[in-house]
């Protein structure tokens, strides 16, 4: 009978700890991309669980070097909740709920690149971003159609920053044939580290 007796009482306690630790809550966190263009969203989804409704779950935001900044939201009668943000330096993500933290996620941000034709000699590069990038400078690259690849022609560094716009600029004159592809190009070693390389658009001559 004794025997018995701890026997219950031993398949008690692990039924209750087995129902404790299902019971633990947990939280997931996912981004729709891992890379944007400077400027652009990221869509955030998770889950709760146990799932229900109007669970709060902050989610954390801690972009490169800068402060943390957190924005609650609420969960729908699934568990699942939804964030859309825009980060402007490449930043770490993650969510807690009650006692539960989420992995950690990281989400690049490129620099806006462009590049403007203004006659026909006459170009600027732009680098949009969320600080100068004054003294660091882009590639201007020319498209090698034998090759299939982009080749480096002049390395340009930007040294006008408008701040109304977060534009850094470099005018240039070059004279090339007619029919060439030219971009510029901004590599990681110029971007880093708050930023991840990017490219303009092309122009033909």
């Amino acid at each position: 009978m004794r025997k018995l007796i701890v026997a219950l009482a031993v398949a008690g306690a692990l039924a209750g700890s087995t129902a404790a630790t299902a019971a633990a809550p947990s939280v997931t966190l996912q981004a729709d991309r891992d890379t944007i263009t400077f400027g652009g969203n990221v869509s955030l989804t998770g889950q709760v669980s146990p799932a229900a409704a109007d669970q709060q779950v902050t989610i954390t935001q801690i972009p490169m070097n800068r402060a943390a900044h957190s924005t609650q939201v609420t969960t729908a009668s699934d568990g699942t909740f939804s964030l859309d943000v825009a980060p402007r330096y490449n930043t770490r993500v993650d969510a807690k709920y009650s006692t539960a933290t989420s992995d950690e996620l990281t989400i690049f941000v490129r620099p806006r690149v462009s590049l403007r034709r203004y006659g026909k000699t006459r170009f600027a590069a732009v680098v949009v971003a969320g600080r100068p990038f004054v003294g660091r400078y882009v590639w201007l690259t020319r498209w090698n159609a034998r090759r299939h690849t982009w080749t480096n022609i002049e390395r340009l560094y930007l040294n006008h920053y408008v701040k109304s716009t977060g534009a850094s600029t470099v005018a240039f004159r070059m004279r090339v044939r007619r029919g060439v592809k030219l971009r510029v190009f901004l590599n990681n070693a110029a971007a880093r580290p708050d930023y991840v390389r990017g490219w303009s658009n092309f122009v033909v001559t």
